[in-house]
Formats: C-alpha cells, structure tokens, sequence
C-alpha cells in the first residue's frame, strides 16, 4: 500500500511517529517490535505500552520505513512514512494473518498534553477497544456521545459531522472507525464555537475480505412485572447488526454494513377517570403495545485513481416507524399516533494529496428527509373534515381532545396530521499545506436546504379541565340538559379551550455560504499561535458580508519538549461586520 491514508488524515502536532498497532480483530498487540529506518539508513526500534502504543520521538524529519514483528502475525512493512517538523505522525497498524486485513490509517488515542490547538483539555478521540464499549443502540449511542462532548454553543445543543458533513442520521456502530470530540474548539473552519462537537468518520473498505455480525434480544420474561398494571402484553426487543468488506478490484474496495432493531414495548396507562355513568371517579390501568422498527444500511466504495488521488462514494438509507406511540401515565390510548420518518443520504468526496506537503479534500452531500405522523383517532363530527366548528367538541364528545389536570388526556388526538419533506445540498472544498513551523488552512463550506412543513395541530379543538371534579360537573350538566331536548346546551367548568384555523402547510428555502483561512503557527516549541478568519453569509437576513476573527494561543509550562501542563487563551467573534 502506499502512504496516501497517513497523509490523508496527518495531523500538525509535536513528536515524531506513534504507531498503534492491533489484530485484525481489533485487539491491541502489545508484545511486538517496532522498527523505524531513515533514509540514511539509521534504525531506532521500541516496544510497546500496555495500550499497544508505539511511540519514536526526537526523529529527524525525512522520510521513514516502518516494520513491525510480531509472533503470530505476518510481518509489516510501510515504506515512505514521512516525518515533519513540528509534527507526530499517527499510524494504526493492523496486522495480517493469511486472510486478514493490512492497511494504514489514523487512529485516535486519549489526548496528550502538548501545544497543539486540538489536544484542549475536552478533546477525546474513541476508536477500537473505546468504540467497542459504546451501545450498539443508535439513539443510546448519540446520547452518550452528547454526554461526553458537554455542553456547546447555541441553542441547538451539540453538533454532529458524519464524514465531514452537517445533518443525517447516525450511522450503525459497526460502520464506524473514529469519534472525535471537541478538536480544535476555535478553529475558524467552524462556524460555531467546537465544544459539543462530535466528528464521525466511517470505515472504509479493505484489500481482504472480512465481516462481522451479531443478534440480541431480550423478552418480558427476563423483566420485573410492571406494577401499575396486572396484565402485560408480550414485549420483546431484538437488534441484528452485520458489516463486510474487501477488495473490488485491484484500485477499489467496499464496506457494507446493517443495522436492524425491533422494539414491541408496552406504554403503561395509570390514570383517573369517571365510571361508565359518570358517577364517581373510578382509577384506570392499561398496559398498550408500542411497537418501533429502526433499519439503517449502506455501502461505501472507496476508489484509487492514483497513488495520489482518491474518491470516496457512500450512500446510508435509514427509516423509523413507531406504532401507538404516544401513550403513557395519564394519556388515554384514544391518543396514540402512528408516525413514519426515512433518510436517504449520498456523499462523494475526492481526496488528493497535491505534494508532499499539501493535500486537497472536496465533498459533497445529498440528503432526502421524510417524515409522516397521524393520529388514530382524529375525526371531526363524523368525518375527515377540518374546517368547519367541531360539533362533537363543543359537546365534549370524543372528537374533541379533553384534558384533565392531573387526571387524563382523551378524546381525539390534537397533534393532527404532521409532514415534513426536506432535500440538504452540501459541497465543501478545503486544502491544508504544511510549511514546516507553519500549518495553513482554507475552504469553504456552501449548503442548500428547502423544506415543506405541515402541521394540523389543534384543528380538532381541545378542552383543559382544572380538575376531574370540575370535568365530571360539566359533562354530567351537558347530558342532562340533552336527554331533556335541549338544543343550546352548555356547561362550565373548562379553563380553556384552543382550537387552530388557517393553511397548515409551508414551503421555505435557504442557503448559506461559509469561507475560512487559519495559519497554526509554531512559535517556539513550546507556543503555538494560531489566527483565522472566517466569512459567512446566508438568505433570509438583510447582512450579507459577517467577518469573523478566531485568535488561538497555546503555551506549554516547564522545560523540556513535553510540557506538564499548558495555557490557552483564545478571542472569538461571532461577527464583525
């Protein structure tokens, strides 16, 4: 192989060369021998930590030749590894057996102190054994994710970057090579401040095949039995999960992986309502089926033009459905909803390492949204039809939602029928160059995004009572009054009634452009300044020329070339027009 994949992803840092090296399971291989030789032919040779981490420092810069022997494994050999000034090239070495994996490509590690602007005290960096101990659930996983990236800037929470891009749903656990966390916070390449920011890469293909897959499960048997109810239905969970990989050809490789989860759960009603006659205020328990299905699969092709030049082609579908949902606590099975969402996203990138010191990266991305909800139960007086004064709402009858304080929530579903359609263009282009003391940075950054929302929220009426006393009295009034013919009935007690009129649907489109440079310049050995400035402007707002400057300073405390502990500061401007 040639050493595309280390300049690919090379990172300005101190040191030398850092090499971790595992099996082709994963696992890390600690008892092996790493060799590095010079082009003068000059050998240094380490062993490895307890983490499988072998570490060169003090090398000169040039180019090197790394090999690795290992009892058990076949031996490694990386011709052209080439050390920089100012920088710590990573490898993660995977080593072969007859049908296994060999391939060069960074792997992260737990940050280490250094002047370097991405390893901030926050910066975490999750692959192999790390990655392995994360759910294999999707939504677990990016709450976790979320946990450990902290709190960010804006109102949005954290930020997540699949393969460099904005948007989309969480690829499988199985497709993943690297999570990075709050790299580089006041780097001007992003638009907002990086802390809460997550960057997942997902793993290419390889030149042997090889694959993995897994099924779980679990029943109501192996649970406790819910108390607020005496009857459960039959519940069970299942998740199947796969991936493979190998050779297309002596210039292409593919991965292919499959995530599959279902869920039949039980949403458990514990409320207060009225008898059949109204009577008295009688407790109610129900134990509601809720089943949900989540499937994401997807290829990746990556395909070598040249030794130089590489193109990267990916596509994921993922769809979402949920059946009764919305049940629970006080909200009666009257309200369930049935909701539907599918994902279809494209992204191609070309990556071309123009020289020995400057590599180009251009992407793009497609993504297709969709998404449907529909309550169960939303009929007006009899039909579908939403425009006209709900006469089973003015009567509290069911079409009407009725909610109770601290009772229930019945009648007709007034969330109505929610869509949502959006199509996200997405093209960046960024070039990095590596100038020794200097590591320069510039791009851009040009989305798209229209959306079609609609939302029949309240369109069928809603009643909110005080309490169940106050709903019993107005119901039990209405009743009587019309078993006696009357035609004008009425009744308080209701604190509130809403109901929505109007076009439940709306179109809008927006674009945004984002152009950055920075320059991290290494001072001394022990300083690192980095400046950047950034340009952003979009539609929809009548500024269309926001500067912002990002100024980073990193100065590594006590002697030596590994400092004990580091002082940052940065200055950071939204916007400076």
């Amino acid at each position: 192989m040639t050493p595309v994949s280390s300049l690919l992803y090379a990172q300005a840092t101190s040191g030398g060369l850092r090499c971790q090296v595992n099996d082709p399971s994963g696992g890390l291989v600690t008892q092996a021998t790493v060799l590095a030789t010079s082009e003068a032919g000059q050998t240094q040779a380490v062993q490895g930590n307890k983490d499988g981490i072998y570490e060169f420092k003090g090398l000169a810069p040039g180019k090197y030749s790394v090999k690795v022997i290992a009892q058990g494994f076949a031996l490694y050999e990386q011709q052209g590894i080439e050390v920089s000034a100012g920088q710590v090239q990573k490898l993660a070495i995977a080593l072969q057996l007859e049908e296994e994996v060999q391939k060069i490509t960074v792997s992260g590690e737990a940050p280490t102190v250094s002047v370097n602007p991405e390893n901030n005290a926050s910066s975490l960096v999750i692959s192999g054994k790390e990655l392995e101990s994360l759910s294999d659930d999707p939504d677990e996983l990016q709450s976790e994710l979320e946990e450990l990236a902290g709190p960010s800037a804006g109102p949005n929470g954290g930020q997540i970057y699949i393969d460099g891009f904005t948007g989309g749903q969480l690829p499988p656990k199985s497709s993943i090579l690297e999570i990075r966390v709050n790299q580089n916070p006041f780097s001007a390449e992003y638009d907002r401040l990086g802390y809460g920011r997550i960057e997942i890469t997902t793993k290419p293909g390889a030149s042997q095949y090889h694959g993995q897959g897994f099924v779980s499960g679990n029943t109501v048997s192996f649970n406790t039995r819910n108390p607020f109810v005496s009857e459960e239905p039959a519940y069970h969970s299942e998740f199947y999960n796969g991936s493979i990989g190998g050779p297309l050809g002596k210039k292409a490789s593919y991965f292919f992986s499959i995530f599959r989860r279902d869920l039949d759960d039980a949403n458990v009603v514990s409320a207060e309502v009225l008898s059949p006659d109204l009577s008295q205020q009688i407790p109610y328990s129900q134990a509601v089926l809720n089943p949900r299905t989540r499937t994401n699969f997807g290829p990746r092709v990556d395909y070598q033009l040249s030794s130089k030049n590489v193109m990267t082609f990916r596509y994921q579908y993922w769809g979402n459905n949920d059946i009764d949902d919305g049940i629970g606590q006080f909200t009666l099975p009257s309200q369930a909803y049935n909701a539907n969402g599918s994902e279809h996203t494209v992204q191609i990138g070309d990556t071309q390492v123009i020289s020995d010191r400057t590599v180009n990266q251009a992407r793009f991305q497609y993504l297709h949204d969709s998404s449907y909800q529909a309550p169960v139960n939303l009929v007006v007086n009899g039909s579908n039809n939403l425009i006209g004064p709900p006469l089973g709402c003015l009567l509290l009858a069911q079409p009407c939602q009725i909610y109770v304080s601290g009772a229930f929530t019945a009648g007709g579903n007034s969330q109505g029928v929610q869509t949502d359609y959006e199509n996200h263009y997405e093209f960046q282009n960024f070039t990095s160059i590596n100038l020794g003391k200097n590591f320069v940075r510039f791009g851009g950054r040009f989305r798209d995004n229209s959306e079609t929302i609609g939302s029949a929220q309240s369109f069928n009426g809603s009643f909110s009572f005080p309490t169940l006393a106050a709903y019993q009295s107005a119901e039990s009034s209405i009743i009587s009054c019309t078993a006696a013919g009357g035609t004008s009935c009425a009744a308080s007690g209701a604190n509130e009634f809403t109901i929505n009129r109007g076009i439940p649907s709306l179109s809008l489109n927006y674009a945004d452009l984002g152009l950055y440079g920075e320059d991290d310049w290494r001072a001394r050995a022990n300083m690192t300044v980095s400046m950047g400035l950034r340009f952003e402007t979009q539609t929809g707002i009548h500024d269309h020329a926001d500067l912002a400057p990002r100024v980073g300073f990193s100065w590594g405390l006590g002697r030596g070339r590994s400092p004990k502990s580091v002082l940052r500061a940065a200055l950071w401007n939204e916007r400076w027009a």
